[in-house]
């Protein structure tokens, strides 16, 4: 079943006796039973393909894992047109339908057809269009962090040539379809001299051309300005954070200078009132502050608020302590989790209350591993509606040149993969986030009441406890349709 407006994705699983050559799928278009039609553009298939990791993820229990490592998983969407398959090997195909927002409600029919050189299957495909109204405006907001240089390398053109900013319009439309609707703003777009008199003249050309870029796609909830600063040194346990310094010339002389960013941030404020965005604008101040530099932090922030009052602060964190220092609080998880009354607390005060995961926690929490049931990613997203939050952050879209070996904690680094064809190609756990995302909108929209538990029909009980079957995760989800069409009646 599917609601106008969005996707709805299965697998279908080809194994043959012999090899296969030149594998490709086919569609018809799909006819309701009123004759209503879906045309077959609105259908897509990739083969599925496998990565190999050497070794699990490092604070993933046995239990979590879908299978032990060493072993290849499935996860890339690839942009493959056909494909030969070797005997005895399965391969997944990934069968996605999206609903346009106009679609007529009623159960559609149609074929797929898997064809190869020696010969073709002709399958049947059912589609239920749900009754309920196609969704509103998003409630929550959505952000990941991404390199705009890796999607350029795999078309080798520079980031501000002319077919750099085609790129980002690409990158820009894939985040909003997976319903990315915030985008952080890096500091490179800002161009800025230093005057003789120690002043700074600012070219806003490149930064007005990302947000317009970023606008038009529809990714426009919250432009959040990069990290005004971070640690002193490269250990996690550094009780020192201080304001980055950006290289610059001098007007005068051309000689190169370096600038604290807090020195900008005067004329960014001024220039984000004078485009009509301070309601749609943050900044970063420094990410992850910890217990060891809680004080550095918030002598940062409160100069960061000095320079720029109008502007609210965002960050991810990892300690409760910091009324005063942040407008929007961004916890890890488990976090959340462990002072969830507090952060409830700051949240009534008038802060927003959002949360993030990267490469923990993992155990029992919901992530992105790839060596993780695709389930987790997908109610992650479940628990900004159960917990009241109103945004998720996660650092890495797109991160290809961080090896998977990163931190033993394979996924963290990225959600799409490289593609000849796309911008990206998509995987099983980032469409796994694009139905979670749909359905914590379907959640929020019926606003039922009690735990978290009445609130899902079971499926997820607290941040560690939740059902691991995709059978009852779709009988929950037709529930919570079925009560979204009986309030239209």
């Amino acid at each position: 079943m599917a609601r106008r407006g969005e996707a709805e994705g299965r697998q279908l699983f080809l194994r043959a006796a012999a090899p296969l050559h030149q594998v490709r799928v086919s569609a018809s278009e799909l006819v309701s039973d009123s004759g209503q039609r879906l045309d077959r553009r609105w259908l897509a298939w990739h083969f599925v393909n496998y990565v190999h990791l050497e070794r699990n993820s490092r604070a993933t229990p046995a239990d979590e894992l879908l299978w032990p490592a060493p072993a290849d998983y499935p996860d890339e969407l690839s942009d493959d047109l056909a494909r030969d398959l070797p005997a005895d090997q399965t391969q997944p195909i990934y069968l996605r339908v999206t609903v346009p927002p106009t679609a007529t409600a009623g159960r559609y029919r149609g074929t797929v057809t898997v064809q190869s050189a020696e010969g073709s299957e002709v399958l049947p495909l059912e589609l239920t269009v749900s009754r309920a109204p196609a969704p509103g405006p998003e409630r929550f907001a959505f952000v990941y962090w991404y390199s705009w240089d890796e999607a350029c390398k795999q078309f080798g053109v520079a980031r501000n040539s002319a077919a750099g900013w085609r790129v980002l319009e690409h990158l820009a439309a894939m985040m909003k379809v997976y319903h990315q609707n915030s985008v952080v703003i890096p500091w490179h777009l800002i161009s800025a001299w230093q005057r003789p008199d120690g002043g700074l003249q600012i070219d806003w050309t490149d930064f007005d051309r990302y947000l317009e870029v970023m606008r038009r796609a529809g990714v426009d909830r919250l432009f959040c300005l990069a990290h005004v600063g971070s640690r002193t040194t490269q250990d996690w346990l550094c009780p020192t954070m201080a304001a980055h310094r950006l290289e610059m010339r001098r007007l005068d002389t051309l000689e190169t200078v370096h600038v604290s960013t807090l020195d900008l941030l005067p004329a960014v404020e001024q220039h984000v009132v004078e485009l009509g965005l301070l309601d749609r604008f943050a900044v970063h101040v420094a990410d992850e502050p910890i217990a060891e530099n809680l004080e550095s932090y918030r002598q940062l922030s409160t100069e960061v608020r000095r320079r720029a009052p109008r502007l609210r602060r965002i960050d991810a964190i990892h300690v409760p302590q910091l009324d005063g220092s942040l407008e929007i609080w961004v916890p890890q998880t488990n976090y959340l989790e462990k002072w969830l009354t507090g952060f409830q607390a700051a949240q009534k005060a008038g802060n927003e209350l959002w949360f993030y995961v990267a490469w923990v926690p993992q155990g029992a929490h919901t992530n992105r591993m790839i060596d993780s049931t695709a389930i987790k990613p997908r109610l992650l997203h479940w628990l900004n509606a159960l917990y009241g939050t109103t945004g998720y952050l996660h650092w890495a879209l797109n991160h290809w040149h961080i090896p998977l070996t990163s931190l033993e904690s394979p996924g963290d680094q990225y959600i799409c993969w490289p593609s000849r064809r796309f911008v990206a190609n998509s995987s099983l756990r980032y469409e796994a986030e694009r139905d979670g995302m749909e359905e914590a909108e379907l959640l929020a929209e019926l606003g039922r009441a009690g735990t978290p538990a009445e609130q899902s029909h079971g499926m997820v009980s607290d941040f560690t406890h939740y059902r691991r079957s995709w059978e009852e995760l779709e009988q929950a989800r037709r529930q919570l349709l079925a009560e979204l069409e009986q309030r239209q009646r």
